[in-house]
């Protein structure tokens, strides 16, 4: 979920002045020339992000702009970059007893419940609804209500943090198995049809492990054993003891997803505001036993049974089938591998509200108190603009992340990064179809409610996925140890 993004091509570059609408309206989504500044009196306020070299300049010429804008601001911009997110959380908290901590912060939802508990976090639904400074009913509706709601996900009621480079994960797999015919192994896979689009675009779960990876294996062991010049199998399961047919990149992302997806518990907030760990139940571990016998099958493997990201298991062909976050798309894609699409991460079989849930990961923007109301202020204002529907185009176009506004996804430079080049097996390719992709799946993202202590759970959850998915013997007794060891663990730290 937090791994360091490649820098993706630079797809547009726009011409912020001429991307601006006039207007003499402060609410408008996309300020320009008449922009009448909200800040009358200098204030000067810090911005604490990871953002990695690559996306600086994106972010760089933002910040000018909001100057442009709010000439009363004094932006003081700082790159955490020997910093990965969890680290910049940890710096801040312990910046707290010494006011050594920014205005505006990179966050996740785990980091914001500390700040929340240490007093620090604005609320910030006095700004987004203040008549002045506030979004207007047009903004409010342009932000996906998904994103938006993330930020009030927490113990006590409130906005405490708001959008920025969100991120889904999606079922990155190889081209080559478009149009194979299974219907001699399986007759019931895809209808006894040749595999194509619509069918990995609508993959459950069972239908993924219990009959097309099993029939992909037995079709490869075909190739295999052809003996004829022109037969290549379709994967390397040989030649590395970690190959598997699917790679997931966040153990800890497939247990909460899978919790989400099956109407499982997993984490929630008692009437004191309280976390509540709720994972340890039958139906996980039902689950998890299933993906244990799945991955001793060779079916699966992840990040945590690996000791790396399974992309690179996809691009050295050991794997068919790489669940991956889509702001490293460009990880997916090289000459040896160079046909790659794009699917929805699998569903659960219920017929559950959330059966084809996808967890929202990447960085959002919090404010924290510095004890000053005209900060406090001044850092809202800043975050508003850089989301902009000029600087949210900028942003997306030039990093690859979500569109965090509707209107994004009708703008030129999106119609444009979204148009597939003539051939198929290329990067630009992958690139076009990943941005096709988000906007179909923005509406299945989910966050669960975190607390003080919900990174911990997290991470314990994550630990479980991966023992489940390790090889070799695993019991129900040893199982349910590890439940009980995690939740122990996890209780500890509320």
């Amino acid at each position: 979920m937090k791994n360091l993004l490649k820098v993706l091509p630079l797809l547009s570059v726009l011409v912020l002045a001429g991307c601006d609408t006039s207007s003499s309206d402060n609410h408008t989504a996309n300020p320009g020339e008449d922009y009448v500044s909200v800040i009358d009196t200098p204030v000067t306020i810090d911005i604490w992000t990871t953002i990695g070299s690559g996306n600086q300049t994106a972010f760089d010429t933002m910040i000018d702009r909001v100057k442009q804008l709010e000439p009363n601001i004094t932006i003081n911009n700082t790159y955490q970059n020997s910093m990965g997110y969890d680290e910049l959380h940890t710096a801040i908290v312990n910046g707290f007893p010494a006011d050594n901590y920014p205005d505006l912060a990179y966050c996740y939802p785990d980091h914001v419940a500390d700040y929340i508990n240490a007093g620090k976090a604005v609320d910030l639904d006095q700004f987004i609804n203040d008549p002045i400074v506030g979004l207007s009913e047009e903004d409010k509706a342009d932000y996906f209500a998904k994103f938006m709601a993330e930020g009030q996900e927490y113990s006590i009621p409130g906005t405490y943090s708001v959008p920025f480079a969100k991120s889904t994960e999606a079922l990155y797999y190889s081209g080559a198995l478009l149009g194979i015919d299974l219907s001699s192994i399986d007759s019931t896979i895809n209808a006894g049809k040749p595999l194509n689009e619509a069918y990995f675009n609508n993959l459950s779960w069972s239908e993924l492990f219990d009959k097309l990876c099993p029939a992909l294996i037995e079709y490869n062991e075909q190739l295999a054993n052809d003996g004829k010049d022109e037969t290549t199998p379709l994967i390397d399961l040989d030649s590395n003891t970690n190959a598997g047919i699917v790679g997931y990149d966040s153990d800890d992302n497939l247990f909460i997803t899978l919790a989400q997806q099956y109407g499982y518990e997993y984490t929630g907030i008692d009437e004191t505001g309280k976390g509540k760990i709720l994972f340890n139940n039958d139906g996980m571990k039902e689950l998890l036993m299933k993906f244990h016998n799945w991955a001793n099958k060779r079916y699966i493997v992840s990040q945590g049974t690996t000791g790396s990201y399974t992309s690179n298991l996809f691009t050295a062909n050991q794997c068919l089938f790489s669940v991956s976050s889509t702001a490293g798309v460009t990880y997916l894609w090289n000459q040896n591998n160079p046909r790659v699409e794009v699917a929805p991460i699998p569903h659960a079989e219920t017929e559950s509200e959330t059966y084809n849930a996808q967890i929202s990961q990447g960085p959002s923007f919090c404010v924290l108190d510095h004890g000053s109301a005209e900060r406090r202020k001044a850092a809202w204002v800043v975050y508003k603009l850089l989301t902009d529907t000029v600087n949210n185009t900028e942003w997306s176009i030039n990093t690859g992340y979500m569109g965090i506004r509707q209107s994004f996804y009708e703008t030129d430079q999106y119609k444009a990064a979204s148009r597939l080049p003539s051939s198929d097996e290329t990067e630009a390719a992958l690139l076009a179809k990943n941005w096709q992709y988000l906007p179909t799946v923005s509406d299945r993202v989910y966050t669960s409610p975190v607390f003080k202590g919900s990174a911990t759970v997290r991470d314990v959850a994550g630990g479980l996925m991966t023992t489940a998915l390790t090889r070799g013997e695993l019991t129900e007794e040893k199982l349910e140890e590890a439940f009980v060891k995690a939740e122990n663990e996890a209780k500890n730290a509320l």
